[in-house]
């Protein structure tokens, strides 16, 4: 579930009833490297590159584990810190070359812990965290493509995880599964110089009409908490066969925060043509603005005059929640030892909110349906084949961008920087801009895909499985954000509102559609896994081993 493609699923070590651990480490060093080639060597006839000119990195680390309770408790922990530093310069003919090689230098610290415990010789709880706190130390850690280095920053971020879970075989039928995570982000950009980010016409170069100066220009600061709690029951049943029936459901809660500003000083709001009375003292959170040596405005020609762009006044802080249910059923009946059929159905709902707005993608079924034939019954070949819907689950990305509004005035002209009353061009008045939040057509529904798979597998003589599978994936509805206007209206000013909507193929060639078909041939070291499940399953994931794990204990 949540999601059109593969889905990485993380396993760490645990420890055991021995002390065992390792030491590592890697080193690339910068003397040890061919000089770079640069992407400015070559013809270009616009947008030049930051160029590398060197490069080093190094990590170490070590892992430990051991008992805390002999075949009862364990403990297992490790930690490795990374270093790498880079070396780049701006392209030939723009300031920022004359500064020379600036440092991108990284630091990250990754660490994992983990517990377990035998309750008893069914029950099994483990608790796991892990992290990898990172702070990129000041430097020039944005492009150089620029007249200087005013944008030097100093970034720190990172994650930090964890989870417990617990699993217990209830009856010699019925396993029962609960787990709850939580995943911390956060991203901090602090710039150097807090300066406003100019493009400067006053500064062509062989490739562009302007050069960029000043501060970074865009800062958007976060932070995310995505917690999760997840529920499985699982059953085995003898009937015309062996069923394994599996029930489950998950609640997923994601909050998003983020400060987003642009670089410069705040400055006020003044009475002028254009601004709004009640408007009047409102800070403006910094600003980008252009430069133009000389400019026509209003009939005359002015000289050194800057024009502002962007600049959001108020508050710039955006915060934005989801909340995502799912639940499935599914039933994994094997009518004999040559035939297996796979059956369920998913069931998954969330809704979005943005500052301003929420939206609720509901009701999304996706059957699911796959079966094995073994036709020896000696667990060395299988013919496969499923059919699957699947939803995708949306990111949290729209709530941010089209579900908050943003509020700011621009287009207007003053000799400097900020504007106030006492600096603006004469002739010049303000534009009202409003990022508006965009609107969720009604009906919209999440994206989905749905997926055909087939294929066999055989193992042979020296433990190698031979196989081919062929894949179908056809994107049947899509998400969107379009609006009414042309590109020709656009170009020519015409207002713009933008709507999410859902897309859905009805044309021979499919216009929206994106599918792909593939067939794969592959000769692999044999597994004992003929019995997998193709992805038909709904809930993504086998139990009957891990409850063959609990019965057995070790």
């Amino acid at each position: 579930g949540q999601a059109l493609g593969g889905v990485v699923n993380v396993v760490t070590h645990s420890g055991t009833n021995a002390l065992r651990g390792s030491l590592y480490t890697y080193l690339q060093p910068g003397g040890a490297q061919a000089a770079f080639k640069q992407p400015n060597d070559y013809p270009r006839v616009s947008d030049p590159l930051t160029e590398t000119v060197g490069r080093n990195s190094y990590d170490f680390g070590f892992n430990l584990g051991g008992p805390l309770v002999k075949n009862k408790a364990f403990w297992y922990g490790a930690f490795n810190p990374s270093f790498s530093n880079r070396l780049r310069q701006g392209p030939p003919g723009l300031g920022s070359r004359a500064f020379g090689p600036q440092d991108f230098k990284t630091r990250t610290f990754n660490w994992v812990g983990k517990l377990t415990y035998d309750l008893s010789a069914n029950h099994h709880v483990e608790g796991t965290a892990f992290g990898d706190p990172s702070k990129d130390p000041m430097g020039s850690h944005r492009g150089l493509v620029r007249a200087d280095v005013d944008n030097r920053s100093e970034n720190v971020y990172g994650t930090r995880n964890w989870a417990v879970k617990y699993n217990g075989l209830w009856t010699a039928s019925s396993l029962f599964h609960a787990s709850f995570s939580w995943n911390h982000t956060e991203f901090t950009e602090t710039p150097e110089k807090d300066l406003f980010q100019v493009r400067n016409y006053a500064k062509p170069t062989a490739t562009s009409a302007y050069t960029m100066e000043g501060g970074l220009g865009f800062l958007e600061n976060n932070e995310s908490n995505n917690k999760q709690l997840s529920l499985m029951f699982t059953k085995n049943v003898t009937l015309a066969g062996g069923h394994q029936f599996d029930l489950g459901y998950a609640y997923n809660v994601i909050d998003y925060a983020a400060i987003r500003r642009y670089t410069g000083p705040q400055w006020p709001l003044f009475a002028w043509r254009g601004i709004d009375p009640k408007d009047v003292g409102k800070m403006v959170q910094g600003g980008y603005f252009y430069f133009y040596p000389t400019r026509a405005i209003g009939g005359t020609t002015y000289n050194n005059v800057y024009r502002q762009v962007r600049g959001n006044f108020g508050d710039p802080a955006v915060g934005t929640d989801a909340r995502y249910n799912s639940a499935f059923l599914q039933d994994a009946w094997q009518l004999n030892k040559y035939l297996t059929v796979k059956a369920g159905v998913r069931w998954e709902q969330q809704w979005i909110a943005g500052n301003v707005s929420r939206y609720n993608f509901g009701n999304n079924w996706a059957p699911r349906i796959g079966l094995i034939y073994d036709p020896f019954g000696t667990r060395k070949t299988k013919l496969y084949a499923s059919w699957g819907r699947f939803f995708e689950k949306i990111p949290q990305d729209p709530a941010v961008r089209a579900m908050s509004t943003e509020s700011s005035y621009y287009l207007q002209y003053s000799f400097g920087l900020p504007p106030t009353a006492q600096n603006m061009v004469p002739v010049s008045s303000f534009s009202p801009y409003a990022v508006e939040p965009t609107i969720i057509y009604g009906g919209t529904k999440s994206q989905y895909q749905e997926e055909v798979v087939a294929g066999f597998e055989r193992e042979m003589q020296g433990g190698w499985v031979v196989g081919a599978r062929f894949l179908h994936r056809d994107l049947k509805r899509m998400i969107e954000d379009i609006s009414g206007v042309t590109v020709e209206q656009a170009n020519a000013g015409a207002h713009q509102q933008f709507v999410i909507a859902k897309g859905k193929d009805t044309r021979p060639e499919g216009r929206w559609r994106r599918a792909s078909a593939r067939s794969r041939v592959f000769l692999r070291p044999a597994r004992r896994d003929t019995e997998q499940a193709p992805r038909a399953l709904a809930g993504g994931c086998v139990r009957q081993k891990e409850a063959a794990a609990l019965r057995t204990n070790r």
